[in-house]
C-alpha cells in the first residue's frame, strides 16, 4: 500500500490528498494500535495538524499552479522530474566543475587594502568558544545521586538540539571531555601559551540548568588541560553579565525583560550563537584589552595538527595571522565589502587519510527517493562545499566570499563586531551560522558591506561518525523537523521580516537559498507525508514518533507566523543588540571587585 500511495503522490502532487488516504497513512502508521486509547490521542492530533496544513497551503497552492500554467506547463502533462523542479528549482543544477566554476565566479573578490593590524599571536588576541549541549540522561540511575534529586524527570523538553550530551553518557563518549582535551593537544603543539576558552551551556529541559556547571566542573577535574584558560556561562552566569554590567546604564526605551530575553546562554541555536560573539566585546573592555577577535569551535571537531602540518605547511593557529582577516575588497557586483568574519572548513575523520582537504560532504546519488522529489538539500550543499569549501588559494592573499558556512570554525572580529551590530534571531533554531549574516547582510557601514572570507587550510577534523556515531542516530528524528522548521522560519524571515526575498535568494544561492520558498508550507505538507512513508516502511513507531514530534513543534512555529511573533521579535532584539554594543562602547564599571567576583564565578578551571 506505502509503494502505491507513494507513487500516487509522487504523480500528483498538487491533487489534495482526500481525507481519507490522510486517514490510511496515519492508520497505517498506528496499524494495530489504532484502538488503543493512549494512541488515539496522537492520532486525532496530527490528522487536525494535516488538515489545517492543506488549509494554510491552499494560497500557495493556488500561485503555485498559476506559476505553472505561466511557464505552459499542464499538471496532467508535466513529468515528476519537472514537477520535481518546479517545487524545488536546485534539482536544475548539475554536478559539473562549470557549476562550480560558476559559483566561485559569483564569489569572486578583489582584494583593495589587506589589515595592516592583523592578528600577531592568535593566542593572547583571540578569544575561543564553544557551546555544549546537554540533555536528560537514557538512565536516571547512572547520574550523580546529588544531581539526579535537581532534575524533574516528568518535564517537558523546550529546545531541540542535533546530537545534545545525555547526562549519564560514559566519560570516553563524553564530547566535553573528547573535545577539550584534543583543543589543549593542538594548542600544546604550537606553543607553551595558554588560551582563553568561553563555554556556553545550553539544555533541552529547564532543570539541567540546576546542575549544568557542577556536572561539568565534575567531569573536568581530574583532566589536565594546561594550556586551556576555561570560563563556563550556563543561562545564571549570562544573566549576571546583564545585571551588573549592562542593565545600570540601559535606556528608557528598553525593558530588562527584553535585555535578558535576548542575550543569553540557553535557548535556541540562535540565541547562544550570538552570544558567544557578542561577549567578546565585554571580554575585550573587562578581561583582555588586547583583545582583537573571537573564534568559535564545535567540540566534536578538533585541529589533527599533525596533518594539518604534512598537508599545509603550517599549524593550525596560524592561520589566524593572516592579513586577509579584516581585509577590505571588492565583490563579483562591484560591492565594497569588508572580510571581518573568517571561515573554515571540516574534514570527516572517515577521510582524513585521504587527505585534510576531502570535502565533508559528498556528492549525492543520482536517484531521488520519496520526499527527495520535493526537497532535495544534498544537490546545493554538495555543489556549495565544493565551491565555497573546495576552494584553494593560488597565494596567501587570494581567497573567496563564503555563505555557507558551519556552526563551528568561524570568527569575527571585535571591530566588526562593534561596526556592523550582527546577530541571530533567538528563534532561528536550525543554521544559525548561516542567519547570523542574514541580519546585516545589505547594510552598509562606510559604505561596506560586512562578509565572511575563505581561509584556505583552516580546517577541522570532523569525528561525528567515531565518535558522536550514536548520539547523532538517536537524534535523527529531531534533525530532520529541525530542516522543515528551517524552511518555514528563514522563509519567513527574508520574506516577511527582511522584505528582500528575491535579492537574498539570489546572493544567497545555492545551499542557504534552497531553504528560502515561496511555498514553504506546501513543500513541508507533501515533503513530510512523503517522509512518513518512507519511515512506515522500515519502522511505524519512527513514522509515529516522526508525525507527533513534527505536529507539535511546527504547529508552534505556524501560529507564531500568524501572530506575527518573529517579526516582533526581529525588531525587538535587533534594538536590544544595538543598545548592548552601545553600552559597552560607551560605558564602563569602575568596581574592580565586582568584575574581581564575576570572573571568579565563571572561571572553572
Amino acid at each position: 500500500m506505502f509503494k502505491k500511495l507513494n507513487q500516487k503522490i509522487i504523480d500528483h502532487y498538487l491533487e489534495s490528498v482526500p481525507q481519507n488516504d490522510l486517514q490510511q497513512l496515519l492508520s497505517s502508521i498506528l496499524k494495530d494500535k489504532v484502538e488503543n486509547s493512549d494512541l488515539t490521542e496522537d492520532y486525532k492530533k496530527i490528522a487536525d495538524f494535516y488538515q489545517k496544513s492543506r488549509k494554510r497551503a491552499g494560497a500557495e497552492k493556488e500561485k503555485f499552479l498559476e506559476r505553472l500554467d505561466s511557464e505552459n506547463l499542464k499538471l496532467d502533462e508535466i513529468s515528476s522530474l519537472e514537477l520535481a523542479e518546479a517545487f524545488f528549482p536546485e534539482h536544475k543544477l548539475n554536478y559539473s566543475q562549470k557549476t562550480i566554476e560558476n559559483l566561485r565566479e559569483q564569489r569572486k573578490l578583489k582584494i583593495n587594502k589587506l589589515n595592516d593590524n592583523q592578528i600577531e599571536d592568535p593566542f593572547a588576541e583571540i578569544l575561543f568558544a564553544s557551546n555544549i549541549l546537554l540533555t536528560m540522561p537514557a538512565d536516571f540511575n547512572k547520574v550523580n545521586p546529588t544531581l539526579r534529586e535537581k532534575l524533574n524527570e516528568s518535564e517537558k523538553q523546550q529546545y531541540f538540539y542535533d546530537h545534545p550530551i545525555p547526562l549519564d553518557i560514559d566519560d570516553q563518549k563524553n564530547e566535553i571531555i573528547y573535545g577539550l582535551k584534543h583543543l589543549n593537544q593542538a594548542v600544546k603543539a604550537e606553543t607553551d601559551q595558554r588560551l582563553d576558552l568561553l563555554l556556553s551551556i545550553s539544555v533541552t529541559h529547564p532543570s539541567i540548568n540546576k546542575i549544568a556547571r557542577e556536572y561539568i566542573e565534575s567531569k573536568l577535574e581530574n583532566i589536565e588541560l594546561e594550556h586551556l584558560n576555561i570560563y563556563l556561562f550556563t543561562e545564571n552566569e549570562s544573566e549576571k553579565l546583564l545585571e551588573e554590567f549592562i542593565l545600570p546604564f540601559i535606556s528608557d526605551g528598553i525593558k530588562a525583560s527584553d535585555l535578558k530575553s535576548t542575550v543569553g546562554a540557553a535557548g535556541s541555536y540562535g540565541r547562544h550563537y550570538s552570544f558567544l560573539k557578542a561577549v567578546a566585546l565585554w571580554w575585550q573592555k573587562y578581561i583582555n584589552s588586547d583583545l582583537k577577535a573571537t573564534f568559535k569551535i564545535d567540540l566534536d571537531q578538533v585541529f589533527d595538527q599533525q596533518k594539518l602540518k604534512e598537508e599545509t605547511g603550517h599549524y593550525a593557529f596560524e592561520n589566524f595571522k593572516s592579513p586577509l582577516w579584516g581585509a577590505r575588497a571588492v565583490d563579483s557586483q562591484g560591492r565594497r565589502v569588508e572580510l571581518g568574519m573568517i571561515a573554515g572548513q571540516l574534514v570527516n575523520d572517515s577521510d582524513i587519510e585521504k587527505s585534510i582537504y576531502e570535502l565533508d560532504i559528498k556528492r549525492p546519488k543520482a536517484e531521488l527517493k520519496y520526499d527527495q522529489y520535493i526537497f532535495f538539500k544534498a544537490k546545493p550543499q554538495y555543489i556549495s562545499t565544493a565551491a565555497e569549501m573546495g576552494y584553494r588559494a593560488d597565494s596567501k592573499i587570494d581567497t573567496i566570499l563564503r555563505y555557507h558556512v558551519t556552526g563551528g570554525t568561524n570568527g569575527i572580529l571585535i571591530k566588526a563586531l562593534k561596526k556592523y551590530k550582527p546577530f541571530c534571531p533567538t528563534f532561528i533554531g536550525r543554521a544559525e551560522d548561516q542567519a547570523y549574516l542574514l541580519s546585516v547582510l545589505f547594510e552598509e557601514h562606510d559604505s561596506s558591506y560586512l562578509r565572511y572570507y575563505h581561509q584556505d587550510g583552516l580546517i577541522m577534523r570532523h569525528d561525528k561518525k567515531s565518535f558522536i556515531g550514536t548520539e547523532i542516530k538517536n537524534s535523527k528524528i529531531s534533525k530532520l523537523i529541525g530542516d522543515y522548521e528551517r524552511i518555514i522560519i528563514f522563509s519567513h524571515y527574508v520574506r516577511n521580516i527582511l522584505n528582500d526575498y528575491q535579492r537574498l535568494r539570489e546572493e544567497l544561492f545555492p545551499f542557504t537559498a534552497a531553504f528560502i520558498s515561496q511555498i514553504p508550507v506546501l513543500l513541508i505538507y507533501y515533503r513530510s507525508i512523503l517522509k512518513a512513508y518512507q519511515l512506515a516502511e522500515s519502522d511505524e513507531n519512527q513514522a509515529l514518533d516522526f508525525l507527533t514530534e513534527l505536529t507539535e513543534r511546527l504547529e508552534d512555529i505556524y501560529n507564531k507566523v500568524d501572530q506575527n511573533y518573529y517579526q516582533q521579535r526581529f525588531l525587538l532584539e535587533k534594538k536590544v543588540w544595538n543598545e548592548y554594543y552601545q553600552i559597552l562602547d560607551d560605558e564602563k564599571v569602575e568596581d574592580q571587585k565586582l568584575l574581581d567576583g564575576f570572573t571568579t564565578r565563571i572561571k572553572i578551571k
